[in-house]
């Protein structure tokens, strides 16, 4: 009687430990998943910043009127964005930015 008590013990134990192990990978997935948008999100309205930035400066002129919304809304359309290297947005804004 012991034995199987014992055994009833241990099984249910073991059970228990592989579903808190599931729960908490499931758990931190979902946190990397989440920390992977919120970073996205970051870099796309920076990115963004400094279109407007550059935009509002002048050094992309061209621009202005082809996003109609852009100006008004603060932000300029994602699409736009994504037309740039980064590396001309981030050499043209250090330019802009130290005169």
């Amino acid at each position: 009687m012991k034995k199987q008590r014992f055994a009833i013990i241990v099984f249910l134990t073991s059970v228990s430990i592989i579903g808190i192990v599931i729960t908490q990978i499931f758990w931190v997935k979902n946190a990397v998943e989440l920390k992977d948008e919120q970073f996205t999100h970051r870099v796309a309205l920076g990115l963004k910043s400094v279109v407007n930035h550059l935009v509002e400066n002048g050094k992309f002129p061209n621009f202005r009127e082809k996003s109609e919304c852009g100006m008004i809304c603060g932000m300029v359309d994602t699409a736009l964005v994504s037309n740039f290297n980064p590396k001309l947005l981030d050499s043209s804004y250090r330019m802009s930015s130290s005169t």
